[in-house]
């Protein structure tokens, strides 16, 4: 008699499936973006049919919104989770700088499996970053909410700085990130080759500094800073 799988083989198929479908089109999708992906080619690359996107994601833009929303959670957690530790000290250099850390290291990975696995993702946030429609419907509900804890930080730490100058400046971080973790290799040609998109190292610490210069330069003339 054919022995019938079990419930947990069922499950554990399932999630393999589900995700495969989910690292195949955010893969696909870091490339061409939105538009550019057909279904077929999911399909095709993933090794599922088309009743399987149907099955996990109801449509494209499901799978889409889905391959958007995947990592975030974890980031999401990684980030609140340092922030809890951090001592908010008034014009604190140090405090800024310890706000824009650990906001980016979940987007850039702990380790260097991490750092690879998160690399097509980056390239995808860079690509949408800007869609209107996205922002709506993903970075409204999943990305927000911790953005906006940040923000209350850097309004703590600054408090003599309008909060909307606080806005701004973090929108701009906001921006200079997703940029500058694409990998598009602008950076190596407008340095003739002195910078490398590669270095993500070197673009983290590069642009902690930058970000962490421009929060202080908000502050109103002659104040002081604590390191």
């Amino acid at each position: 008699m054919k022995k019938e799988p079990s419930d947990v083989n069922r499950r554990s198929d399932g999630e393999e499936t589900f995700n495969r479908i989910l690292s195949h089109a955010e893969k696909l999708f870091s490339i061409d973006g939105y538009a550019g992906v057909s279904l077929r080619k999911i399909t095709s690359d993933a090794g599922v049919d088309l009743a399987s996107i149907k099955y996990y994601f109801g449509s494209k833009e499901g799978l889409f919104h889905a391959v958007l929303a995947r990592r975030v959670d974890r980031m999401s957690e990684k980030r609140l989770e340092s922030l809890a530790k951090i001592e908010i000290c008034k014009d604190s250099e140090k405090t800024i700088e310890e706000l824009l850390r650990v906001f980016l290291i979940p987007m850039l990975g702990d380790t260097p499996n991490e750092v690879k696995e998160l690399q097509n993702y980056r390239l995808l946030i860079a690509l949408v970053t800007n869609s209107r429609k996205w922002q709506s419907v993903a970075f409204e509900v999943h990305y927000d909410p911790v953005a906006i804890k940040f923000i209350e930080a850097l309004s703590h730490t600054l408090p003599d700085v309008p909060l909307e100058r606080i806005c701004w400046a973090f929108s701009f971080f906001l921006g200079s990130l997703v940029n500058a973790f694409a990998e598009t290799g602008r950076i190596d040609r407008l340095s003739g080759g002195r910078c490398q998109s590669s270095d993500l190292n070197a673009a983290f610490e590069e642009l902690v500094h930058y970000t962490k210069g421009a929060f202080l330069g908000l502050r109103p003339a002659k104040q002081g800073v604590n390191r």
